[in-house]
């Protein structure tokens, strides 16, 4: 028996065995109108792992004793000490351990668990039809209850329900699963993730009466002018003539449109026996009350079976929206209006259970999309829980519903694209695939459809193209006419462009995105996946949101992706931190091109969500000295749901502040006169900043009122510049030293390497080590992938090896000018100046002679006292900015521990950047401070680690203790890119040059 059902494990023809049809996620209603318990088999099972399965004992099916361990579920099993996780992107996880080609597997390494649990029916159960469903299971099992065969699914990411009537008993039976890691199956799940198996999702009991609601499908047709509505309850009976009582006919249903759990409609018929088959309930609605993710306005629907005593049978209940979604004229729109996708792509994941995830963690998730102004997601790159979809519906989010495909390994290998007619292309034109296919996109269509949220079904993902996935959309546009069919591979084989209703693609640059746009398009334009968020990276976004308004065909993205992928692990000494790729021994690997999230793997948003939130707010407002213009991007809602909270800074400090209200309707601009007099600002010293915040006026479902959604700010006065006449300090030449003697503080210069190496005030030393002219980063991934490495090499040589070649001092100015010979080639040279004051201030710039090269960036760094952690900055607040990513900075005073500007990128690099800054402090709690200013804005950083340390570690967990305060004050920083990870380069305007232009000037003033 065994060898014959391990057979099917490699016939893509066999791909699920006495599964249910899928339908509807409705719920089962009890007579009082509440949700019918299911009892879930979730926590711990009896367990035993094998290498392969053809070493599963043949007695597990039927003998309970041969489980001698223990797992829980949901979970993997790889995370559960049996195995190891792997991740690959492209490749498949054999590759390179056995030759194989599909529809074969692995025949040396199958991972195999055998799950084994007892369960007992409750009275409640008892005369009614038994079933189980497996929410999610990877990537094959078969089935056994109480020893006897009840079946086989492949589809690791659709749920799976098995009829068990026949073989349960009211006692103790004995449900076993035999998992398997690979099958036929898995040459379709070649996504970009961790690779696991076992039961993953939850596994539930749940009992049918012999009369009952099998599917639920309901549609909404609107008018024209959308004030009415035709609702349409389709209503699919499942009955077993053979034992239902007769006397229960006939059998009336009635069927209840709800809105707010107040019936507004119903409708209700009667069917004898015999006639029990699928009807249709329809409903005229005045008035709707239309979906949206800005207002996601949800009814209900309730169907209720009495016998003919009137006495309650059974009842299904469920939510929808009524809204209307298509294509006029090229151009997409939801309720009339054209959409703008400010998306993001999510794997269910999370860095502490894989996707074994919660519902908690997944509306987590949805309340922090909401939260940065994401108003949609791409379920990369299968069907999630169906928990996520509900949730959906409830806060506001349109979601592309992708079907559990992907074969990225069969027909791209090392950049190199198969041809369509290739045998080993899966599934291509090989028809011998189709059946498999057509059953994961309508099991993801049969289970979903009844969701407002869902406003496209995706054919899967980069399975490049031909007739199975042809076919796989003539079903979708045949069986549901409400929504548009998204598919992006359709650019990679464009022999059937009528696999998608969109022209979808990936990384295009703006540049690509324009000339599609501007050669007569026939298919409205989106980026399914764009602004590759790996490590640092997001700069240059700005690029593609300028498109929206530009072209009306351009409608949004879906930036790649949420969250990282890496797992909960801890070093050999205990130390616990997130491991990508590569680190579970696991070959082969992709190593850290799992990190490429706009969070981290614990879920936490990370610096780039700063701008993604800031250039994806739906309302904008921009702002002059006289007036504010502020236009509401939204497609339905006025700003009536806003308030506008102003306040006037004066360096940071508040000097006033009020609050207005405006109604803007969607889509329109008004332009309104800033709410304060000239009078209050003009004569002020300081910079003078108008600072906008547009904050919720009331508590919604995803944060409270006054929840900062957006802002906009106007520098309305420069800070005016303070003429001063400024004493010179005494300087001491000695032998070996330069001597710098200040009102009560005292600096010194080395005559021998030309560096400063001393600043002293009273007993206090602050410098660790001398100040030392910097021009390299610790790279991050988009520089390794771009090239920027290679070609800015010379420069970590320039920063690690210098020499002093001239020392110059100029007594009557009080300048100590140095030049240094950097190890470049050709050779070049660096020009460090000290200009000392006697009020306690050294001046210092760095300048790098004119040439045509470019520099990772330009200034100084140099290790300060470890006991100087404390910091606050003017200048931009945001957690970490550059040149390409900082559309969001927000001008303020922002203060913090040097510990908490570390950003635990998963691969470490640069990081914690500030910009636009015009002063900072540095020092001790106590009041030993460092005050560095200048009159041109300049960068700096304060980490606990050098560059070269974070560029040497290999993960996190191997940075060192730090025993330092890393100091780094740049005139500019090159931006970090990320249109892409693998080749995109960094905005030319971007790239600091080493043109002599560059200079880097400020003081530093002991206080």
């Amino acid at each position: 028996m065994k060898r014959k059902l391990i057979a099917w494990l490699e016939n893509p023809l066999i791909f699920e065995e006495n599964i249910l049809p899928a339908h509807s996620d409705h719920k089962i209603l009890t007579e009082n109108g509440e949700i019918e318990t299911e009892i879930l088999l979730n926590g711990k099972w009896k367990f035993q792992y094998y290498k392969e399965p053809k070493l599963v004992d043949e007695e597990v099916p039927v003998n309970r004793e041969v489980l001698t361990e223990e797992i829980k579920v949901p979970g993997h099993i790889q995370l559960q000490g049996y195995g190891k996780p792997q991740y690959v992107n492209t490749q498949y996880p054999w590759d390179g351990h056995e030759e194989i080609y599909p529809p074969k597997i692995p025949k040396e390494f199958n991972p195999t668990g055998v799950y084994g649990r007892t369960f007992d029916l409750p009275n409640a159960f008892l005369g009614k039809r038994i079933r189980i469903r497996f929410e999610g299971v990877e990537s094959c099992f078969f089935l056994w209850v109480n020893g006897q065969f009840a079946g086989y699914h492949e589809n690791s990411f659709c749920p799976a329900e098995f009829d068990i009537t026949e073989s349960v008993k009211n006692k103790d039976n004995y449900l076993c699963v035999m998992v398997l890691r690979f099958c036929s199956g898995s040459w379709l799940e070649d996504q970009d993730f961790f690779r696991f198996s076992g039961i993953f999702r939850e596994v539930s009991l749940y009992a049918v009466e012999n009369i009952h609601i099998e599917d639920l499908d309901i549609t909404s047709k609107l008018s024209e002018d959308f004030t009415q509505s035709k609702v349409n309850v389709k209503i699919k009976y499942d009955s077993r003539s053979d034992v239902i009582d007769k006397n229960v006919f006939p059998i009336k249903t009635i069927v209840k449109l709800k809105k707010d759990d107040e019936i507004i409609q119903q409708s209700e018929w009667v069917s004898v026996s015999g006639d029990i088959v699928n009807r249709n309930a329809v409903f005229e609605l005045e008035n709707p009350r239309l979906w949206s993710a800005e207002n996601p306005e949800l009814y209900q629907c309730e169907v209720c079976i009495y016998d003919k005593q009137n006495k309650w049978i059974t009842g299904a209940y469920t939510n929808f929206g009524i809204r209307k979604f298509e294509i006029k004229d090229r151009i997409m729109y939801l309720n009339g209006k054209r959409i703008i996708f400010r998306g993001v792509n999510r794997h269910e994941f999370h860095g502490n259970n894989g996707r074994a995830i919660t519902e908690k963690q997944i509306e987590e998730d949805i309340i922090t999309m909401k939260r940065n102004n994401i108003n949609a997601v791409r379920t990369s790159h299968y069907p999630n829980q169906k928990i996520f979809y509900e949730l959906c519906d409830k806060y506001g989010l349109y979601v592309i519903d992708e079907t559990n495909l992907e074969t990225h390994g069969t027909w791209q290998k090392i950049g190199r694209v198969v041809r369509p007619n290739d045998k080993r292309l899966v599934p291509g034109d090989n028809l011998v695939w189709e059946g498999a296919v057509l059953e994961r996109g309508k099991s993801m269509l049969e289970r979903d459809k009844n969701h407002p949220s869902i406003l496209m079904w995706s054919c899967g993902n980069e399975s490049f193209g031909g007739i199975v996935l042809r076919n796989l959309s003539q079903w979708f546009r045949k069986r549901d006419e409400s929504r548009l069919i998204h598919y992006e591979g359709v650019f990679q084989d464009p022999r059937y462009q009528e696999i998608s209703d969109v022209e979808s693609r990936m990384y295009a640059k703006p540049e690509e995105v324009k000339e599609y746009l501007e050669s007569n398009p026939q298919k409205p334009f989106i980026l399914c996946e764009y602004m590759h968020a790996m490590g640092n990276s997001c700069g240059g976004m700005a690029r593609y949101i300028e498109l929206e308004e530009k072209y009306q065909m351009y409608q949004g993205g879906f930036i790649w992706d949420f969250s990282d992928q890496a797992l909960l692990k801890k070093t050999s000494e205990g130390k616990a931190y997130y491991a990508p790729g590569g680190e579970f021994d696991d070959r082969p690997t992709d190593g850290y091109f799992s990190g490429n999230g706009l969070c981290f793997a614990d879920h936490v948003p990370s610096p780039k969500m700063e701008e993604v939130k800031f250039l994806y707010q739906p309302v904008v407002i921009k702002i002059n000295q006289e007036e504010m213009h502020i236009y509401n991007k939204q497609l339905f809602s006025s700003t009536e749901n806003y308030a506008f909270k102003w306040e006037l800074l004066e360096n940071g400090k508040c000097i006033d502040y009020g609050e207005f209200y405006k109604k803007v309707k969607a889509q329109e601009t008004k332009v309104y006169p800033l709410p304060i007099e000239k009078e209050l600002w003009e004569e002020k010293k300081g910079e003078i900043i108008f600072h906008c915040s547009i904050c919720l006026k009331e508590k919604t479902l995803w944060a409270e009122a006054g929840y900062e959604t957006g802002f906009a700010q106007c520098v309305l006065k420069a800070q005016s510049k303070k003429q001063l006449v400024q004493q010179q300090a005494k300087l001491i030449e000695g032998d070996f030293n330069i001597g710098i003697c200040m009102r009560d503080c005292t600096a010194m210069i080395s005559k021998a390497d030309g560096r400063l190496i001393s600043i002293r005030k009273g007993e206090q030393e602050y410098l660790a080590t001398p100040l030392k002219p910097d021009f390299w980063r610790a790279p991050i991934d988009n520089d390794t992938e771009n090239g920027n490495t290679f070609r800015w090499a010379q420069w970590k040589l320039a920063s690690l090896y210098q020499k002093c070649v001239e020392i110059q001092i100029d007594n009557k100015k009080k300048v100590i000018s140095t030049k240094f010979e950097l190890a470049t080639n050709p050779v070049r040279y660096c020009y460090v100046n000290y200009r000392c004051f006697y009020e306690n201030r050294i001046e210092v710039t760095v300048q790098i002679e004119a040439e045509n090269a470019e520099v990772p960036c330009i200034g100084f760094v140099c290790k300060l006292k470890k006991e100087l952690e404390y910091l606050q900055w003017y200048g931009n607040t945001q957690t970490e900015a550059y040149s390409d990513r900082k559309c969001g900075k927000k001008i303020g005073l922002r203060e913090g521990k040097v510990s908490e500007q570390y950003v635990p990128y998963l691969n470490p690099q640069e990081n914690g950047n500030k910009t636009d800054v015009r002063f900072f402090e540095i020092g001790t709690k106590s009041e030993k401070k460092l005050r560095l200013s200048g009159e041109i804005p300049f960068e700096f950083s304060a980490l606990p680690y050098t560059s070269h340390e974070m560029e040497n570690a290999e993960n996190i967990a191997c940075l060192p203790d730090s025993q330092y305060t890393v100091l780094g004050v740049y005139c500019k920083k090159s931006g970090v890119g990320g249109d892409d990870s693998w080749g995109a380069p960094v905005q030319k305007d971007c790239i600091v040059q080493a043109d002599g232009k560059e200079c880097l000037k400020v003081q530093i003033e002991i206080l």
